[in-house]
């Protein structure tokens, strides 16, 4: 593994007809983390590397403006340090009905509990963090950011 701004991979991703895909079939197991947020670890953006779960850590970071809503509820998130990473939190279908700017408005701290940093498929130049289980989000005082 490596840090996020060591790394430069060249990942070969095939194109697929999607017309002739019948099913999709996802390898890798749903992370929900099974410790509460004082049991774990601090964790910065810079410290973090590419496909790998932080398993004892939890990021703090703030909510900046403009969320939105594909497969996955997507923000920009920035930590303590002033970085910013794009987060996407997959399995939120409580909250399709809902404006995604009411479920995490801009400026709410929030901490991710075990996070993973992971290479996007449609920019490998390009990280996200990924959340499986909401409950991995921890909204926070505003006294614990900073």
């Amino acid at each position: 593994y490596k840090t996020k701004r060591d790394t430069h991979l060249n990942i070969y991703v095939p194109k697929l007809n999607m017309a002739s895909i019948k099913s999709i079939r996802l390898t890798e197991k749903r992370h929900c983390s099974t410790r509460r947020l004082d049991e774990l670890e601090p964790i910065r953006l810079n410290d973090m590397m590419v496909n790998k779960r932080h398993i004892g850590k939890f990021l703090i970071c703030r909510v900046l403006p403009n969320p939105y809503l594909m497969a996955a509820m997507h923000f920009l998130v920035q930590d303590e340090d002033g970085e910013v990473d794009d987060l996407a939190i997959h399995h939120y279908t409580a909250t399709y009905d809902l404006d995604p700017v009411d479920v995490y408005p801009e400026n709410t701290v929030i901490a991710i509990k075990e996070p993973y940093l992971k290479i996007s498929i449609h920019d490998q130049s390009k990280y996200y963090i990924q959340v499986t289980s909401p409950t991995d989000i921890v909204v926070l005082d505003d006294d614990h950011f900073g």
